[in-house]
């Protein structure tokens, strides 16, 4: 007999030993490990912890963690690996768990993933290796899980187990393989996860258990009506969200969507549910078109619908008794026939919109043996726009059987967003049938402007007919515009394509602006057009609204631009404010994170925060820029920023604003030819007769500038003194400051008519009068306006000494002013000054360089109670001399 190796008989000795209990396990596991280090392979350990018996012993190279028929949960797991020496990396690991989900950080080598002593079930996992392990061993892993046992094997950090449907793990097996080899076994699904669940409420049973992924949810054969519906996606695998809506016993079509969970239908009013549409959004719509059909009274199952079509019936009184959900790859074929999804009355009118035009095509159809018998039957359509349930505005049309071509009529909606529409069938006048419907007319972009102040009217309105046009499809963007200072346009004169926020009626749109009725106007146009994008023009001051707007209403980052425009001297003023502290940067951090997680909020509740309503934290507005990637800020001059490190910082914001000069952009607007030229004058209320007087009498235009009303105490000494220099060569007009125009100013009226100075309406941009009346000359107070004139139209300048608005520090260009006025306060102007005021009201002139050149003098003292204008020579060091 052929002895055994003395090596063999040891082992087995060994083992035997292991087996009864005579030697430790601990002790074995270390002669197995140093058996395998001699090996020259890697090996893993791995041990669960499962409910009722705690921790496992130690298995290897996939061998069974775990239990299988005895129904116990996993509850958790350590992964370790022996490796041979010399080689790096090691194993990470993470597991799903009931109640929590994903965990956050994956554990390894060894540590514990999952929980002990809180019977919570491993519903998932996930297992990598690390440094050169990855490169040189595949890791696989199958799990054995509650009712669908063994799952196909999963590798290198891909999931394995269940997610949506409360399955638990029961048991687990990992191997190491060499790089590229085999699998042990299949790989086809080792991860089964719920994608869309859905739950109904079902008449006399009430709300039954939630269902998910093609399963029927609701009765067959006995003749119950569903009454309510909640549907959700596995939030954990899917992102994006699932909208619904249903059609009701006497109510009809819902006016919202309902989303995530929240219930469609009613509860406790025995109504019926007659039909559905459901669709998805965010990444949920990029990815998967949902399918779903219904079971309804007797029709029996219908066939599917998709992405927010109709499925059921309407107006015959049918209940829906079942429904089916599935998601299926985008673009993949439906689960089933897609025949006969919806089914409505023999009076069944089709509406469909003309590509993306206002205009819809009408098709009415059905009760063809009342109509040829009845010669006076007529179709009636309302399209209405509601706000807050009242009626905005509305179109109507009504047309006769006998004149409808077959193709159907067409009729202009005449704007984008979401209507109601009725229906009324009449026959000899009488009505004999009525149906509603909601239905959107929409487009693929859109240009949202809720607009204020008029530096950003202006930038906008220049811009037009420049963002009209997509530059992805090349199709006409709808433009939808609300102002502040509605007056700013005529609103008769919208050009094509350019609309009123339809919230407004067209009387308020002439009067008021609505920013509330504006977010929710956003929010219906994106129900109706979801798969739509959104660019948002709005003040910079103003950006608060993005909130409104654009985050409570949840529109997708990928849908939305921004685009901010300069309020003008207000946006340098609060930048620098903001940012003139010793750590701008810090400042601005604090700013993006205040920034984010109010856009968080917003998207998470549906509601902008309390704190952030209107005109708040306005000092964000850079931060836009850093939360928002790709938008853009246009200012009329990026030199004017500050800050409190040296202005290291306002260089920063320099580099990322956009500079649009209003000059380059009436330029611009003047090249695209005469007709948009007219188009932009009669839109912007531009009135090119406000200088006929001064044409008639053969007369230059001197255009005296205000500011506020309470700000201009001397404007009269100023306007005298005006036409005291310059003669009656000249015509003078006053432009007020739009937020004090000369209407609501009555003693302000009587000043101009005491003066002989003509007004002009104060609500018309300074910048457009000079640019199309480039003859016109310019004095005033102090304005940003100046940046637009020529050195020809600038003239004087009110309330400001010379050296004051040549400054480097001054935020406008007053390079061409001829001369500079203030008034002379004797208790601090310089002797040489004071000497040559006579009495209380004298004002001192100060001359440019080239007008001193000119004429001779250096100053003139303007003596406003005897309305004289004497010049001087010399200077404030060694005095003055008369000269005239």
């Amino acid at each position: 007999m052929k002895k055994k190796p003395i090596k063999q008989i040891l082992a087995f000795v060994l083992a035997a030993a292991i087996l009864f209990g005579a030697v430790p396990a601990s002790a074995a596991d270390a002669s197995e490990k140093d058996a395998q280090r001699r090996t020259g392979k890697a090996h893993v350990s791995y041990r669960t912890h499962v409910q009722t018996y705690g921790w496992q012993e130690n298995v290897t190279d996939g061998k069974t963690s775990g239990t299988i028929g005895q129904s116990k949960r996993l509850e958790a797991i350590e992964i370790q690996l022996d490796k041979p020496e010399g080689i790096s990396g090691g194993v990470e690991y993470r597991t799903h768990i009931q109640g929590f989900g994903w965990e956050g950080e994956w554990k390894k080598d060894g540590s514990s993933s999952g929980t002990s002593n809180q019977s919570k079930r491993l519903e998932a996992i996930q297992i990598r290796l690390t440094g050169e392990m990855s490169g040189q061993y595949d890791i696989y892993y199958r799990v054995h899980a509650q009712t669908y046992g063994w799952l196909d094997w999963a590798k290198n950090g891909e999931k394995a187990g269940t997610s949506g449907q409360s399955k638990r793990l029961e048991a687990i097996q990992i191997v190491l393989t060499e790089k590229g080899a085999e699998a042990p076994g299949s790989t086809n699904e080792p991860y089964k996860a719920m994608k869309i669940q859905y739950a109904t409420h079902i008449q006399d049973h009430g709300w039954q258990n939630y269902v998910s992924d093609g399963a029927v949810s609701g009765t067959i054969g006995e003749s119950r009506r569903l009454e309510g519906i909640r549907i959700q996606l596995n939030q954990s695998e899917i992102s994006g969200s699932v909208e619904y809506r249903t059609h009701i016993q006497t109510y009809g079509w819902e006016d919202g969507w309902k989303r995530n969970g929240e219930m469609s239908g009613t509860q406790g009013e025995h109504k019926r549910l007659e039909a559905i549409e459901i669709r998805l959004t965010g990444e949920a719509a990029e990815q998967y078109d949902i399918y779903y059909r219904v079971h309804a009274q007797t029709y029996g199952w219908l066939g599917w619908a998709k992405n927010g079509e109709s499925a059921g019936t309407s107006r015959l009184s049918r209940r829906l008794e079942a429904i089916e959900i599935q998601l299926v790859k985008k673009g993949e074929a439906a689960p089933g026939s897609t025949d006969n999804a919806y089914i409505s009355s023999e009076w069944n009118t089709t509406l469909t919109q003309q590509g993306e035009t206002t205009l819809v095509s009408i098709k009415p159809g059905g009760a063809e043996e009342i109509i040829q018998n009845n010669a006076d039957t007529t179709v009636k359509v309302t399209a209405a726009i509601k706000y807050k349930s009242k009626v905005i505005r509305q179109q109507q049309k009504e047309m006769r059987f006998s004149d409808i071509p077959a193709e159907g009529f067409d009729m202009d909606f005449g704007t984008y967003g979401k209507f109601y529409v009725t229906i009324e069938y009449k026959i000899a006048g009488t009505t004999v049938e009525t149906q509603q419907q909601v239905f959107g007319v929409t487009a693929s972009e859109y240009n949202l402007a809720p607009l204020s102040a008029t530096f950003p009217v202006l930038y906008f309105s220049l811009s037009l007919w420049d963002i009209n046009v997509s530059q992805e499809t090349g199709k006409q963007i709808p433009t939808i515009v609300m102002l502040s200072r509605a007056s700013a346009y005529d609103w008769d004169q919208l050009p094509e394509g350019v609309y009123g926020v339809p919230y407004l009626s067209d009387e308020d749109l002439r009067t008021k602006s609505d920013h509330i009725a504006y977010a929710q106007y956003i929010k219906d146009l994106y129900e109706v057009s979801p798969d739509s994008k959104f660019h948002l023009f709005i003040n910079d001051i103003d950006c608060s609204f993005i909130h409104w707007g654009i985050y409570a209403n949840r529109i997708p980052q990928n849908q939305y631009t921004i685009t901010m425009l300069s309020d003008g001297s207000a946006t340098f003023s609060i930048m620098n404010e903001t940012y003139g502290v010793e750590n701008p940067e810090a400042k601005h951090q604090e700013l993006i994170k205040l920034w984010n997680d109010a856009k968080e909020e917003a998207y998470r509740t549906g509601t902008f925060g309390e704190d952030w309503g209107w005109h708040a934290h306005w000092e964000c507005m850079y931060a836009v820029l850093s939360c928002e990637p790709g938008t853009q800020w246009w200012v009329s001059r990026d030199n004017l920023f500050t800050s409190g490190d040296d202005n290291a910082f306002a260089e920063k914001i320099k580099s990322d604003v956009t500079v649009k000069n209003i000059n380059t952009m009436l330029q611009d607007l003047t090249a695209k030819g005469e007709e948009t030229v007219n188009e932009f004058k009669a839109l912007y209320n531009f009135n090119d007769e406000y200088f006929a007087d001064a044409e008639e009498q053969n007369k230059k235009v001197m255009l005296l500038l205000g500011t506020y009303v309470y700000n201009e105490k001397s404007f009269e000494d100023y306007a005298r003194m005006t036409k005291m220099y310059y003669g009656e060569d000249y015509l003078y007009y006053y432009k007020g400051h739009p937020n004090t125009p000369t209407g609501l100013y009555p003693e302000k009226q009587e000043e101009l008519d005491r003066l002989g100075i003509t007004d002009v309406d104060s609500s018309v941009a300074a910048e457009l009068i000079l640019f199309f009346n480039p003859e016109i000359r310019m004095s005033g107070y102090g304005s940003s306006t100046f940046n637009s004139a020529s050195e020809e139209m600038a003239c004087g300048l009110f309330e400001m000494r010379k050296s004051d608005a040549l400054s480097p520090e001054s935020s406008v260009d007053y390079s061409g002013i001829d001369w500079f006025a203030s008034y002379i306060d004797k208790a601090t102007a310089s002797s040489a000054i004071a000497s040559l005021a006579q009495n209380d009201r004298c004002y001192l002139m100060e001359f440019s360089d080239a007008i001193i050149a000119e004429k001779g003098y250096d100053i003139a003292v303007y003596d406003a109670e005897n309305n004289t204008i004497s010049y001087y020579r010399g200077n404030e060091e060694s005095g003055y001399e008369l000269v005239s």
